[in-house]
């Protein structure tokens, strides 16, 4: 099972800071926070590990996370602008 195939979904700010706990994962940063039912829920993720750096969204048909766009570390701008681009098309606007 790869990293991302293993993440919780849905997961709150507080479990995306919490992965960093991980020796795996070096920085998780949360891009979006929604609100359904009154439940906190994170759908879009930035996690960079000591090699890679992954955006992350939800995939709310299949109750799970997937890979938008993956790269290098050194790629991590690009990696997060697709991801910002997602956010933007989904109505997620403005980082929070």
């Amino acid at each position: 099972m790869s990293l991302i195939d293993s993440l919780p979904y849905p997961m709150s700010a507080a479990e995306v800071r919490g992965l960093t706990d991980a020796d795996a994962i070096a920085e998780a940063h949360h891009e979006v926070i929604a609100q359904r039912s009154g439940t906190e829920v994170v759908p879009a993720m930035l996690i960079t590990t000591e090699r890679n750096s992954y955006a992350v969204v939800e995939d709310r048909d299949a109750d799970r996370y997937r890979v938008l766009d993956s790269g290098d570390r050194d790629d991590r701008d690009d990696v997060y602008a697709t991801l910002r681009e997602w956010a933007d098309e989904h109505g997620y606007g403005g980082p929070t």
